[in-house]
């Protein structure tokens, strides 16, 4: 197991940030749900940098694009022109999204804004229009993101489907929030905006003698479109046996104020004289923090899977994990899952947000 950490030494302003609003105007958003995404956008865009871009489309069946690629400006009159209409076509949004994406080359960020299920791409099939998800979620586990996009989601209410927003989650090395109050959504959405970063444009490469597991991010190289704070990335391989010498090179590519800049790092294997040094350097503070966000995403899952039984047995192991780390910050999540569950208040929307969340290390 290893952990990659980058640490910022120094911020800038956040300058040539593209952010894509896609907001879903179905029928199920009508009244307060469409106007706490119209207005969270309408924040977003007020705090933009004055070198972001930004683009609006919003979806029922049919995808429109209201604004393209511009600079930040208010946007009275079009968002009072979104209405309500049938259907939830959220993949042909994603791909225009996509679009806009490889056009105009910036670090994007996509923001989708939804209360329902797709119904285009077969999700809905036949004459009965019922959501099917073992039809759908294959669409969204092949799902293309370019290099260049970040995606987060807010899953309003509790019509959604968890497993396509974390789907969509992993594919877009994003997050997404599960959204019970519609007032929530114009709190949020500001704080998404990059003021100020350390660096931009990052990608993070491994070169490794064994093949390389990532377990918060889903494959290399990870992009990352601004770094603000502490960044982490948890991933696994295997050393053969008795092996010596260079085994991995950490490759990393960002942009600063100063412009493009590289670095690289290699990390050699020798062997241990005995058992002693082998323990002495073991670092203990990585394996139980990776085992920690590992469990928390299988406890999901089991929640997801309506599988009490283990996700209790995975509740169990996160708490004495959080308890052998003595870390303030785990021990209050695995306390407050503990609470939610014994009180009946796990919400497997909820809990799965939670995860995305952490594993990007996002609030």
């Amino acid at each position: 197991m290893f952990r990659i950490v980058l640490v910022p030494e120094s911020k800038f302003e956040a300058k040539n940030l593209h952010y894509v609003i896609l907001i879903d105007r179905s029928y199920s958003m009508k009244g307060e749900k469409l106007e706490m995404a119209k207005e969270g956008a309408r924040l977003l865009v007020d705090n933009l940098p004055k070198d972001s871009r930004f683009s609006l489309l919003a979806f029922n069946e049919k995808v429109s694009i209201i604004k393209e690629h511009e600079h930040p400006s208010e946007m009275g009159k079009e968002l009072e022109s979104l209405k309500v209409g049938s259907g939830t076509a959220m993949y042909k949004a994603l791909q225009e999204a996509f679009n806009l994406a490889r056009k105009y080359g910036e670090p994007t960020y996509v923001i989708l804004l939804t209360d329902g299920v797709p119904s285009d791409m077969g999700c809905m099939p036949g004459l009965s229009r019922k959501f099917d998800l073992n039809r759908c979620l294959p669409v969204y586990q092949g799902l293309s993101v370019p290099e260049n996009v970040q995606i987060i989601s807010f899953g309003i209410g509790d019509d959604y489907s968890e497993e396509i927003l974390t789907e969509v989650s992993e594919k877009g090395r994003g997050f997404f929030y599960h959204v019970t109050d519609p007032a929530q959504i114009p709190e949020k959405m500001p704080k998404l905006v990059k003021s100020e970063v350390a660096a931009s444009d990052v990608t993070v490469d491994l070169v490794s003698e064994s093949p390389v597991k990532l377990l918060n991010y889903d494959s290399l190289p990870v992009r990352i479109n601004a770094v603000e704070g502490v960044v982490k990335i948890f991933g696994e391989t295997v050393i053969p046996k008795e092996y010596t010498g260079k085994f991995m090179t950490l490759k990393v590519k960002y942009r600063d104020e100063k412009g493009i800049r590289d670095r690289t790092q290699e990390f050699f294997l020798t062997r241990a004289q005995n058992q002693q040094d082998f323990i002495s350097a073991i670092d203990r503070d990585v394996i139980m923090e990776y085992e920690y966000l590992q469990t928390l995403q299988n406890y999901s899952r089991d929640l997801e899977a309506r599988n009490l039984v283990e996700a209790t047995k995975k509740l169990d192991r996160l708490r004495e994990i959080a308890e052998q780390t003595r870390r303030q910050d785990l021990q209050e999540v695995a306390e407050e899952l503990t609470r939610k569950m014994t009180s009946g208040e796990g919400n497997p929307k909820e809990i799965a947000s939670e995860v995305t969340r952490k594993m990007r290390g996002a609030e």
